[in-house]
């Protein structure tokens, strides 16, 4: 009982603990140092350049950021920009437009955001839904549809989607930015009361 050895080693919430015979207590200590500590010193180390990553401050608008992985650009049509996006809200930027159809509220939306980050804006039917939200309208039953049928029409196209995103995401097309700048205004209808006769028979 002489060669009794009691060890224990606590690195972080990692713990070794052991007691029982000297040479064995030390053959344990050593495969817990040869395996465990490495791996966890590399697992520390990853939550160090996580919590390293989280403090740096996002890039300013000087700064370029390059993502190898990202679509290509796809191109703008900045054709009729002379909306100051900064003191226009997507209400008042489609009260000019008179009384829209659904599948034209999509189309003018999805334009005003475009002209409002001065690129070509990608949107999903998520974002339609976002749309009729914003704009105070209510909500199109079925937005897949809609999409489905203004893709048909070829005012909006698929978008580069290399990574398999969903849900789908939409641009507008070169025939839908055709359409919107020579769309003409339609005259708001009045909603007239129904008349009802209550003359008695």
């Amino acid at each position: 009982m002489e060669n009794q050895l009691k060890l224990k080693i606590k690195i972080g919430q990692v713990e070794f603990e052991a007691e029982g015979d000297a040479n064995a207590v030390t053959e344990q200590r050593d495969v817990f140092i040869q395996s465990i500590v490495p791996a966890a010193s590399s697992f520390l180390d990853k939550i160090q350049s996580i919590e390293t990553a989280r403090t740096i401050e996002p890039p300013t608008n000087n700064q370029i950021v390059q993502n190898e992985t990202a679509a290509p650009a796809l191109p703008y049509s900045n054709a009729s920009n002379n909306i100051d996006c900064s003191r226009t809200n997507l209400v008042s930027f489609l009260n000019k437009y008179g009384e829209l159809s659904d599948q034209d509220f999509v189309i003018f939306a999805a334009y005003y955001y475009e002209q409002k980050q001065e690129s070509a804006y990608v949107f999903t039917v998520e974002d339609v839904k976002n749309f009729y939200s914003e704009a105070r309208r209510p909500p199109y039953c079925n937005n897949s549809d809609l999409l489905k049928r203004l893709v048909q029409k070829g005012l909006i196209m698929d978008a580069p989607n290399e990574t398999g995103k969903i849900p789908k995401p939409y641009v507008i097309s070169q025939d839908g930015l055709q359409y919107i700048n020579t769309y003409t205004p339609k005259e708001k209808t009045e909603k007239k009361a129904r008349k009802v006769n209550l003359s008695l028979f």
